[in-house]
């Protein structure tokens, strides 16, 4: 049958040799995996030099040490999952709010374009940081602490601010307060 022309040869080698890496026994001075995948892949495999030959009667084959290392790191790399909690992602997310609300006050006296850079990343990591709320009720007492009255802020501490930098303050407030988005980006929703 072969393998199908349209997939990423590399991409697939690297997953297989992290999938084989399940299978893993032996010592890591003589790592074996079993053999159990497509005799193509197995072949791709062995033509890169990673695992020895696979034609043979026994059901397993050798891990060149280089590989061992290596099946490792591709089954880490595309199969890996975060391992930190929701609630500590959400307190993560929450301090990245905090640091970005810093790096914004400090870009304040910069010229517009830094200033606009730094409340793009601040609205992104509000962002990041609501989605993650979903339909919780409570926000972290610092945000609500930063955020409450942050259009005013802006208002009464800086001189000539852009209009649109009002208008993203108070979105973020709303969003962090309300959960919604006061300003639509194309049609209102159907129950308005």
């Amino acid at each position: 049958m072969g393998l199908p022309a349209h997939l990423d040869k590399d991409q697939l080698a690297e997953a297989a040799l992290g999938i084989l890496y399940l299978t893993l026994h032996g010592t890591e001075t003589s790592p074996r995996v079993w053999k159990g995948l497509d005799w193509d892949l197995l072949a791709l495999l062995h033509e890169r030099g990673w695992i020895t030959d696979p034609r043979s009667k026994a059901k397993s084959v050798m891990l060149t040490p280089e590989e061992y290392a290596r099946a490792s790191d591709f089954l880490d790399s595309y199969f890996a999952r975060p391992l930190i909690a929701p609630s500590e992602n959400i307190d993560i997310l929450a301090q990245r709010v905090l640091d970005r609300r810093g790096e914004f006050d400090r870009a304040l006296g910069d010229p517009h374009d830094a200033a606009s850079a730094a409340l793009g990343a601040l609205w992104e990591a509000v962002l990041a940081y609501t989605k993650a709320l979903g339909d919780a009720d409570v926000i972290h007492r610092a945000l609500a602490a930063e955020f409450s009255g942050f259009r005013e802020y802006l208002e009464t501490t800086v001189r000539d601010v852009p209009g649109e930098f009002l208008s993203r303050a108070e979105r973020m407030e709303c969003l962090l307060f309300r959960r919604h988005d006061p300003h639509f980006d194309g049609d209102e929703p159907p129950d308005l």
